[in-house]
């Protein structure tokens, strides 16, 4: 007979709506999804990836990185270990792909139903950013992994907006060790020099 220290898992739901909402879900969906700080905040995050018309992509230091980063070695080795790949790609379906960057297994969502003329897919690596062309030998089915694997929310987000100019913003740590913006004393030190296009 179990103790009463014993722990119990539960499955709790939301019924008064017209469906059911799986509350389990809705707070791992909350824990796990990456969040950049909001304004005025400084948070901690690894660049992963920048394309060419600017746009940043981040991994936001939080308990869904920390959990894919638990997770991936596993994913690795299961990728690498079996020759299940997929016969008809799905577009959105979630894929172990192995990236030529570094013959690592990432998450990747295919993003084109259609092969390229080379006979290679469009992928997209939803935890580093990017995008990749891969053949249908490079992809694995990971349906076997389980719904947590596959249900883990990307952990790459867009830093910045496109409607806002990109700024760059550079600190430095301050004898408390505190981030001190120093933007506006790198202007006036370029100003003094008389650097052409600063006023």
């Amino acid at each position: 007979m179990p103790s009463r220290e014993d722990p119990v898992s539960v499955i709790l739901f939301d019924t008064w709506g017209t469906e059911d909402i799986n509350l389990n879900h809705v707070v791992f969906l909350s824990l796990m999804t990456p969040r950049l700080p909001e304004k005025g905040c400084v948070g901690r995050c690894y660049l992963c990836h920048v394309t060419p018309t600017g746009t940043v992509w981040v991994q936001v230091v939080g308990p869904g990185l920390e959990t894919l980063n638990n997770i991936m070695t596993a994913f690795n080795d299961y990728c690498k270990g079996t020759d299940s790949m997929t016969d008809d790609p799905v577009t959105s379906r979630m894929y172990g792909c192995q990236s030529r960057r570094d013959n690592a297994f990432f998450r990747a969502v295919l993003i084109s139903p259609e092969p390229l003329p080379s006979g290679e897919f469009k992928v997209r690596h939803v935890d580093c950013g990017y995008e990749e062309k891969a053949y249908i030998a490079e992809l694995r089915n990971v349906d076997s992994l389980g719904d947590f694997v596959l249900r883990l929310p990307f952990q790459v987000t867009k830093a910045g907006t496109d409607k806002e100019e990109p700024v760059v913003e550079l600190f430095r740590r301050n004898k408390e060790g505190q981030l001190k913006s120093i933007n506006n004393t790198v202007i006036e030190t370029l100003k003094q020099t008389r650097c052409p296009g600063l006023h």
